[in-house]
């Protein structure tokens, strides 16, 4: 069966990654029933990954993707209606792959979802879903055409799944699959702590729902303190624009406190990276700051990988055990931040512990055969039923 798997990111985010992991757990899988075919909005580092598995991948520009969001829905819908021809060359481009089963990467493509079942499509179509929808009349309306353009939705966290039934998507038609990891650690590299300085960085994209700016506030305690520091900010600026709002101010307020680094207290912005893995593994900490307060995106999942220490914000300790595999601060505390990374640095063997539950945790929950097990069973499951 053939898997056209549809990727609104090629690579410059984490569910574009997290789309690659799945193509590498179904090759592992050795699942000679599945066969994937990627298309990507744009081109991008994730077609380096794809070359080397000889995996079909092809860029293909025309998307448009929308989700609900907790304000300014309206001016979103506007700001669609100008794309909505892409809509159109998606579905043309789809049937002409004739797929068996389509899987959206990204719940926001609900619209080719709806489009298909419309024109009588076959096959099966399955939508990832990967943020919390809020709970608003817009959502209730998106989630309307969620259940009209989907057969099965995978969540990538409970949180996501809960957030869906409570806007009245039926529970029976939604599953959680966690993201795999780009790279899981295979061994222990959880005594290498360098006490010379400490490393801390920030993966993400550069705006305001992911709070990078909130590194900034951190960077200032920490040198209060008087704690030496290397930190980096890894991430590239929104890459679309908006007449009513300034998208790019925690960019320019983090290009201008690079300014004031010194040797023992470097900040510094590094921009988007192919390989953020890499830039993992000589880190020490990892700050997820984010103002959605949802510790389960792909920097947490590749620094527990990785056997690095993620502080997180949010509640939810599905991935993060507080203490135990990484940090759980609730909402954004920068002198409780500040405390946890010179408490913990201060203490190698408590590091070394939490660094290598995150590995011990990763290895299990993260593999991508794990996750791609999960998928294809979720797959065969729908043609059991049909």
């Amino acid at each position: 069966m053939q898997i056209l798997h549809i990727d609104i990111e090629g690579g410059f985010g984490g569910s574009s990654r997290s789309l690659a992991m799945y193509v590498i757990g179904i090759q592992r899988l050795q699942a000679k029933n599945f066969s994937s075919h990627v298309l990507c909005k744009t081109a991008g580092p994730i077609q380096l990954i794809y070359d080397k598995l000889e995996a079909r991948y092809e860029v293909f520009p025309h998307m448009l993707s929308r989700i609900p969001l907790a304000k300014y829905n309206f001016r979103n819908c506007l700001t669609a209606v100008p794309k909505l021809l892409d809509v159109f060359r998606l579905h043309r481009k789809i049937l002409s792959c004739k797929p068996d089963i389509v899987h959206l990467n990204y719940a926001g493509l609900m619209l080719n979802g709806v489009l298909l079942k419309l024109s009588g499509f076959k096959g099966h179509i399955v939508i990832h879903s990967r943020v919390i929808w809020p709970q608003n009349a817009f959502a209730r309306l998106f989630t309307r055409l969620l259940l009209q353009s989907s057969d099965h939705v995978i969540a990538i966290a409970d949180p996501v799944k809960q957030a869906h039934i409570a806007n009245g998507f039926p529970p029976d038609k939604i599953s959680v699959i966690h993201n795999p990891s780009i790279s899981s650690c295979t061994s222990d590299n959880s005594d290498e702590q360098d006490q010379s300085v400490c490393r801390i960085s920030y993966f993400g994209t550069i705006g305001n729902l992911k709070g990078p700016d909130r590194l900034i506030e951190l960077a200032d305690v920490l040198e209060k303190r008087e704690f030496p520091f290397d930190m980096r900010i890894y991430g590239a600026p929104p890459r679309r624009r908006s007449f009513t709002k300034k998208l790019d101010s925690e960019f320019l307020s983090i290009l201008e406190r690079q300014k004031k680094t010194s040797e023992l207290y470097h900040f510094s912005y590094k921009g988007h990276v192919a390989d953020p893995e890499s830039r993992i593994a000589v880190s020490d900490f990892i700050v997820r700051p984010s103002r959605d307060n949802d510790p389960w995106g792909r920097d947490v999942i590749e620094t527990m990988s990785n056997g690095k220490v993620i502080i997180a914000t949010g509640f939810f300790d599905g991935f993060v055990k507080n203490d135990v595999n990484g940090f759980i601060v609730g909402e954004w505390d920068v002198n409780h931040v500040a405390d946890i990374i010179i408490d913990t640095w201060s203490n190698p063997e408590r590091y070394a512990k939490i660094c290598q539950n995150a590995i011990n945790f990763a290895k299990i929950e993260f593999a991508p055969e794990t996750a791609a097990s999960k998928f294809t069973a979720t797959l065969a499951n729908l043609n059991k039923v049909k």
